[in-house]
């Protein structure tokens, strides 16, 4: 485009005045100029938003006329504040300024009539939850410029169905940021592979995807992460390849898993993962040897029947509480510590068998059931049979937390 700069010069023959220079557009450029001072916007009730942005510094107008909104400003907008247009929930679509360079922390948050979005290429950075909640967003557009992307800048983006633009995989299913898989556009999936090349699944990537069933993780994947499969209700297979060290917070909770192998390169298994799995059936854990097992990891696995453990160090407390019909719990070699209330309320838990020849640390109430008097709960011993090696129940009867049990424990050839 052609441009020149001028300057105005005032005087009334005593005294005078001269501006600075500025640039002066012909005739075709001044819609350059209204693109870099103006967002438009559309809404579902052909109304004008009321948001955040018009807090911002040099914000002019908010005005809506013939079905469009504009909101202006007095400078190039290269900047949308932190929740900007939050929970500006008509509206539908909007056209951002191309000079734009930063979109703020919970910028279009709960908006919920938002369809489409496209990110202009000047922009390098998207704030944490720019974008979460938005519930009825198909589509989004990552700009070429962008190189920091925040935390959850999809979250809850339940019917998202396709990412395009810059860091997205070949189907334009997957965000994928640093190697981790921040977001899939799942929507409308039954069965999924992830992408190849990556390390990391992350925090809520495929969370309440109620159409998924089948999910592939392929080996190189290190790292579950926190609620990451969250409420995939109808997921009833999945395959955890044996490069996984982490399995995070509530990663897999209140999904339908019937059978999981856990393999021997995990070596957290967090608070939760799998919490409330009610179709899993049976469950076999080898770990590393090292393996921790936190608070509550397969807590409500109403339909849980069979357990087998290896290869792990230690439980935290409440692993298996409330897993109702669970029958029989095998811990396969040495583990040093079992956590309080492993068992709680497995009302038919009927076998436990213990291979270690040496009684680690068993804390107390761990094969336990509640019963409440009125005015406090008490905890009584659970009608199963303990096994351990023949030549070591007599070391199992006196020590620390088993002895509890002594009437319970058998010699079992193992």
């Amino acid at each position: 485009k052609k441009e020149a700069n001028a300057m105005l010069f005032i005087s009334d023959g005593n005294t005078s005045r001269t501006s600075d220079y500025a640039p002066i557009y012909g005739k075709n450029d001044l819609s350059l100029v209204d693109d870099l001072y103006t967002i438009l916007y559309i809404t579902s009730d052909n109304q004008p938003i009321s948001a955040e942005i018009e807090l911002q510094a040099g914000f002019v107008s908010n005005t809506y006329e013939n079905g469009q909104g504009t909101i202006r400003f007095d400078h190039d907008i290269v900047e949308l504040c932190t929740n900007a247009f939050k929970d500006c929930k008509t509206l539908t679509s909007i056209t951002l300024p191309s000079n734009l360079q930063t979109i703020g922390l919970n910028a279009f948050q709960n908006c919920t009539s938002l369809i489409n979005i496209i990110i202009p290429d000047n922009v390098t950075n998207i704030g944490a939850d720019s974008f979460s909640f938005c519930n009825n967003l198909h589509t989004i557009t990552i700009g070429q410029g962008v190189t920091i992307i925040g935390e959850d800048i999809l979250r809850g983006c339940d019917k998202l169905e396709h990412i395009y633009g810059k860091f997205t995989s070949e189907d334009n299913r997957c965000l994928i940021f640093d190697n981790e898989l921040r977001y899939c556009a799942s929507y409308g999936l039954t069965e999924y592979t992830i992408p190849n090349n990556i390390t990391s699944i992350g925090r809520y990537a495929f969370s309440n995807c109620q159409s998924l069933t089948n999910i592939v993780i392929p080996n190189g994947v290190v790292n579950i992460g926190y609620s990451a499969f969250y409420k995939c209700q109808n997921l009833v297979s999945v395959t955890i390849p044996n490069s996984i060290k982490n399995i995070g917070y509530t990663a897999f909770a209140y999904c339908n898993i019937i059978d999981l192998t856990i393999p021997n390169s995990v070596e957290t298994i967090d608070q939760y993962a799998f919490l409330k799995c009610q179709s899993l059936n049976s469950l076999i854990i080898n770990g590393t040897g090292q393996t921790v097992i936190k608070e509550g990891a397969f807590k409500l696995c109403t339909s849980l029947k069979t357990v087998e453990i290896s290869g792990v160090r230690s439980t935290d407390v409440f692993i298996f509480r409330d897993c109702s019909s669970l029958e029989k719990i095998s811990f396969l070699d040495d583990i040093e510590y079992i956590g309080q209330y492993l068992c709680l309320d497995c009302t038919s838990l009927k076998e436990v068998y213990v291979k270690s020849t040496t009684p680690h640390e068993l804390r107390s109430d761990a094969f336990t059931y509640t019963t409440y008097n009125g005015v406090m709960e008490n905890y009584q011993k659970l009608n199963c049979k303990i096994y351990v090696p023949t030549i070591a129940i007599d070391a199992y009867k006196s020590a620390v937390g088993w002895k509890e049990y002594a009437s319970q424990i058998v010699g079992y050839d193992f």
